[in-house]
């Protein structure tokens, strides 16, 4: 089994850049990679106490990265938004403030996907990845599963990854987790981020970004294993 770990400073200005005069609004940010086995995946907005979701058609694991995301942004047209999307990178502007952003690419299987927000305004925000109960030890595309995870703060990502051991035919999301959560947090401390990490028992890694946190907060998370995906959360 074997954990990885990186920084990446991810380059400036990926799609709309929002600017608003009136009243405060988050951008948010989603960006894709291949999927590699057929399935429904569902984007899903909260705010004010009202939630809408946004479901896609069937993504299909012959569809390219950038078909994936074309599907999604034109979904999110048809339910009233304004997305601005560009290679595999969706932009969706002018949410309200606060606005919590969940995704969930289901069973499609894909290695690393990445969910961010960006408010006008500078808050306390936070984020969850949360893994299912069991997974198939191979990916979909025939090697060793690989799970991923990851923050975003600003223009510096931290993503880690930690593969399985192939042999094991299954393993549990709650292993994925702790697995990754170990691995995160010291590359987290090694980075000095303003960001605050915890595991949960049901298999969900938990962030907190520091009140002083700037710019763009989020996530990076994925898996090529297709029993089952893995949710993401921002707010």
């Amino acid at each position: 089994m074997n954990k990885t770990w990186r920084i990446l400073l991810a380059a400036a200005g990926l799609g709309l850049t929002l600017v608003t005069s009136s009243h405060a609004a988050t951008t948010a940010t989603l960006e894709v990679t291949k999927p590699l086995a057929d399935g429904t995946v569902k984007l899903t907005f909260t705010a004010n106490g009202v939630t809408q979701t946004v479901t896609p058609p069937e993504i299909k694991a012959t569809d390219s990265a950038e078909a994936k995301a074309k599907k999604i942004n034109d979904a999110l047209k048809a339910k009233g938004y304004n997305p601005a999307t560009k290679d595999t990178t969706i932009t969706i502007p002018s949410l309200p403030n606060g606005t919590k952003v969940d995704f969930d690419p289901g069973k499609t299987g894909e290695g690393k996907d990445q969910l961010k927000v960006t408010p006008a305004t500078a808050s306390v925000s936070s984020a969850a990845i949360g893994f299912a109960s069991v997974y198939d030890s191979v990916g979909g595309d025939g090697d060793p599963a690989v799970f991923t995870a990851g923050v975003v703060v600003g223009l510096a990502e931290i993503t880690v990854e930690y593969r399985a051991d192939d042999s094991s035919g299954e393993i549990s999301g709650a292993t994925v987790a702790s697995e990754l959560f170990a691995t995160l947090s010291d590359a987290v401390a090694a980075a000095g981020l303003d960001v605050s990490l915890s595991l949960e028992d049901d298999g969900l890694i938990s962030v907190e970004f520091g009140e002083g946190t700037r710019g763009a907060r989020g996530i990076t998370f994925g898996t090529t294993s297709t029993r089952s995906g893995v949710t993401a959360t921002v707010r």
